[in-house]
C-alpha cells in the first residue's frame, strides 16, 4: 500500500498535470513534439489484465532478468548476490534521504511533464540497490512487456541506487506486442551513483506501432561517479524520450549515446539536458538517428555549465541519415555557460548516403540494396561498438 506521504506527492503531481496540460508546440521544450494529441488519453485506464505474455522471451539477454507484464511485476530470476537488493516502492522511506528530497522537489510546479505525470499515475515501483563496494558481475536485465487491444495505461517507476565503489550493468527493454499495441506507456528511472560508483547503462525500445511511449531518466553523480548510457528505440508512434544529468561532484563523467532507427510514420524524440555543477567533470553526448518512410528524428541536447564548474569539458554531436524524401530530423544542440575555464563543443549533420561511397560499392559489384544496408550499418556501427554489456552489443547488432 502506498503511504500516505507519498500519495501527498502523487495528488500535488496530479494536479500540476492537470492545471498545465499537456504540453503543445506553443511550450519550448515540446516544440518538435506536441503532446497534445495525447491530451484525450485518460491516465486512470485500468491497466490490460492480460498476463503470462510470452513474445518479449526473444528480447532476454541474461537469466537474471525482471519482468513487468502490462504493468504488473509478473517475474524476478535475479540470482541471490552479495551487496544486491531489490524492493518495491511504495514509501519514501525506501529510498535515501537525498533521494527524497531529489523527488520532492521534482514534484514542484514547473518541473518537467513526464516525470511529474509518472509520479501521478504510477500504479507500479521498484527499489534496486548495490551495497558499497559491491560489484555485481552479470547484467540485470529490466523487461516492460505490454498488450493491450483496448486502451491501457502502464505507468512504473523504477530506482537505481549505487553505494559508494559500487558497480553493475542494467538493460532496460521495451517490447510491444505487434498485434494488440493500443498503450500508453510511462516510465521514470531515478538513478543515484555515490562517490566512485560506476553504472553501465541500456535502454532499448520496441514498442508496438501504434503505442506512445514517455520515458525518462534523472541521473544524479556524486564526485568521481561515472554513467553511461546507451538509447536505442526501433518503433512506437511517438516516443519522448527524457534526460537529465545532475554531475554534483567533481570528477564526476557521464557519456550518453543513442540511436534512433525508424521508418514508416514513428516519431522519436530525443531531449537531453546535462548539468554540469560542480568542477573537473566530463560529458559526452554522441546521438545518431537513421530514418525511412514518414518517420521524424527529433533531438535537443543541452550542456548547463553553472557558475563555479570550471575546468568542465563537455562534447556533443548529433549526426543523422535521411533514406526517403519524406523522413525529417529537428535538431537543436545547446550550451549555456556560466564559467570560464571549460571546453564545450557541439555540432549537428543531416544528410542523405554518400553518394560516392555507393557507387564505390556498386562498382565493385554489391547490388544497390546490399550497398545501402552496408553503408547504414557502418553508419550505426560507431554508437554499438561503444556498448561494453555482455550479450547486449551482440542483441542490437541483430536488430
Amino acid at each position: 500500500m502506498i503511504s500516505s506521504e507519498l500519495n501527498a506527492l502523487r495528488q500535488k503531481c496530479a494536479d500540476n498535470c492537470l492545471n498545465g496540460g499537456w504540453p503543445t508546440g506553443a511550450v519550448e521544450e515540446f516544440k518538435f513534439t506536441s503532446l497534445a494529441e495525447l491530451s484525450f488519453w485518460p491516465c486512470d485506464l485500468p491497466l490490460a489484465k492480460q498476463t503470462n505474455l510470452s513474445f518479449w522471451q526473444e528480447h532476454k539477454l541474461t537469466d537474471d532478468v525482471i519482468v513487468f507484464e502490462n504493468g504488473q511485476l509478473s517475474q524476478n530470476t535475479l540470482s541471490a548476490q552479495s551487496g544486491l537488493t531489490i524492493s518495491s516502492f511504495s514509501s519514501l522511506d525506501e529510498i535515501s534521504p537525498d533521494m527524497q528530497a531529489q523527488f520532492a522537489n521534482n514534484s514542484c510546479a514547473g518541473q518537467p511533464f513526464i516525470s511529474q505525470l509518472n509520479t501521478a499515475y504510477f500504479t507500479s515501483g521498484l527499489v534496486l540497490r548495490i551495497s558499497k563496494n559491491q560489484s555485481i558481475d552479470k547484467p540485470i536485465q529490466i523487461i516492460f512487456a505490454q498488450s493491450s487491444k483496448e486502451a491501457a495505461s502502464f505507468f512504473a517507476k523504477v530506482f537505481i541506487v549505487l553505494e559508494a565503489g559500487a558497480s553493475c550493468s542494467v538493460v532496460e527493454t521495451y517490447v510491444g506486442d505487434k498485434q494488440a499495441d493500443n498503450y500508453l506507456s510511462c516510465v521514470q528511472i531515478e538513478i543515484s551513483l555515490a562517490e566512485g560508483a560506476q553504472l553501465k547503462h541500456v535502454k532499448v525500445g520496441h514498442n508496438g506501432e501504434s503505442s506512445y511511449h514517455l520515458a525518462g531518466t534523472r541521473i544524479h553523480q556524486a564526485a568521481h561517479s561515472n554513467y553511461e548510457h546507451g538509447v536505442f528505440f526501433y518503433s512506437g508512434k511517438l516516443v519522448r524520450n527524457e534526460i537529465y544529468s545532475v554531475l554534483q561532484g567533481q570528477g564526476a563523467d557521464v557519456v550518453l549515446k543513442g540511436l534512433s532507427r525508424l521508418d514508416g510514420q514513428e516519431v522519436v524524440d530525443n531531449f537531453i539536458n546535462v548539468e554540469h555543477a560542480a568542477p573537473n567533470c566530463t560529458s559526452n553526448q554522441r546521438f545518431k538517428g537513421i530514418y525511412d518512410g514518414k518517420s521524424h528524428g527529433v533531438f535537443t541536447g543541452t550542456i548547463v555549465v553553472k557558475e563555479g564548474a570550471q575546468k568542465t569539458n563537455g562534447y556533443q554531436s548529433n549526426a543523422n541519415i535521411l533514406l526517403s524524401s519524406t523522413a525529417k530530423v529537428d535538431a537543436r544542440p545547446q550550451l549555456k555557460i556560466w564559467a570560464d575555464d571549460v571546453k564545450c563543443s557541439h555540432g549537428e549533420t543531416c544528410g542523405a548516403l554518400d553518394e560516392e561511397a555507393l557507387f564505390y560499392l556498386q562498382a565493385r559489384g554489391i547490388p544497390q540494396a546490399q550497398a545501402k544496408q552496408m553503408l547504414v550499418t557502418a553508419f550505426a556501427q560507431e554508437i554499438i561498438d561503444g556498448i561494453n554489456i555482455p550479450g547486449a552489443k551482440e542483441y542490437l547488432l541483430n536488430r
